[in-house]
């Protein structure tokens, strides 16, 4: 019976360790496989690591580029009014822009560059299309200078310009005054956003100075005044000095009338256009080319000035002689009637002039 316990107990022993043996294994197998999954997961670490990295370098430019070029929206509305513009600076300054303003009796839209701007005006009977080219701007022009005298009691005389500007643009003031003999006081209270003293070159008749202005956050309209001399003077948007002009360095425009259609184009002096009314046709231009084939219907020329004429390209028609004085005519070229002595008148006729067939 002894015996027989013993055998059991080794026998349990021995299953035992079987058993302890296959959970080292087990244990061993899961050892492995933790440190495969820890190496796996060291792996995916320093991939997201490496597309973390990516990202902040991509969100980097983004920032970079960011700070380079911005745009701002505005929408303004008023009992009579509805404002949209939209802004596109560039390193802080202003490279594009576009406006819609809407009232009760007109649509009117423009969208600018530095160089180039164009502008629609709708009304109830009229449509206007302009596209312009801004060649060293000129900002203020004749049209735009006012006597505000009156308008400001506690001030000496002056004249004042209400100005369309940029936020955040700098622009030249620059001046040409007459001197008064041998005066040779500074030019004072020019006023552009702040009072600035603008003293001339020199004593001389036509003496300038100039100002460099950046305009304030918010600022599309601005005033300026000029008071204390005559003064002919500039106001530009870049850094070029030049007088007052009548209109930008060239220009196209397109009017639609109920019954009036104009067509036009105008570089410096010169104006091209055409003007279509129930009326007439007008062409006028300082140079008009027509090519390919022309037809005038019913066509009439009371007068003309040809330069040149080919006696070869009267094809039709009369021509009365008693309306043409002949210089010179050769005998060869009559070859028909009959030529009676008494409508001749010569000197001599001899027999060597005389030639009988």
């Amino acid at each position: 019976a002894a015996k027989t316990q013993a055998d059991a107990a080794v026998s349990k022993a021995n299953s035992n360790t079987v058993t302890i043996n296959a959970a080292k294994i087990d244990i061993t197998k899961a050892l492995n496989d933790s440190t495969s999954a820890l190496n796996a997961i060291k792996l995916v670490d320093g991939r997201v690591d490496s597309v973390t990295t990516t990202i902040a370098n991509v969100k980097s430019d983004v920032d970079k580029k960011a700070d380079k070029t911005a745009v701002a929206s505005q929408i303004s509305q008023s009992a009579t009014e509805i404002r949209q513009d939209l802004q596109s600076w560039t390193n802080g300054q202003l490279t594009n822009y576009s406006t819609i303003q809407s009232t009760a009796t007109s649509i009117a839209s423009a969208v600018s560059s530095k160089a180039d701007k164009s502008q629609i005006t709708q009304l109830s009977d009229q449509i206007t299309s302009t596209v312009t080219s801004l060649t060293n701007e000129t900002l203020i022009t004749t049209q735009m200078i006012k006597n505000a005298k009156q308008g400001f009691q506690n001030l000496p005389d002056f004249v004042v310009v209400e100005v369309p500007t940029d936020i955040g643009e700098t622009y030249t003031l620059s001046s040409s005054f007459v001197n008064r003999g041998t005066e040779t006081a500074p030019i004072t209270d020019v006023f552009y956003v702040r009072a600035l003293t603008i003293t001339p070159s020199s004593t001389n008749n036509g003496a300038y100075d100039g100002k460099n202005v950046t305009l304030p956050a918010l600022n599309s309209i601005s005033y300026i005044a000029f008071r204390s001399r005559t003064a002919a003077n500039a106001f530009v948007n870049g850094n070029y000095w030049v007088k007052f002009s009548k209109a930008p360095a060239s220009q196209s425009q397109i009017t639609q009338l109920v019954n009036d259609i104009n067509l036009r184009v105008i570089k410096g002096d010169v104006v091209n256009q055409i003007n279509i009314s129930p009326e007439s046709i007008l062409i006028a231009g300082n140079k008009v080319q027509i090519t390919g084939e022309t037809y005038i219907e019913n066509g009439v020329i009371d007068d003309a000035k040809i330069k040149t004429l080919s006696a070869n390209k009267l094809t039709a028609g009369t021509i009365d002689a008693a309306k043409i004085n002949v210089l010179n005519i050769n005998a060869a070229n009559i070859t028909t009637g009959i030529l009676n002595a008494d409508r001749i008148g010569a000197n001599s006729i001899t027999a060597t002039h005389i030639n009988v067939a």
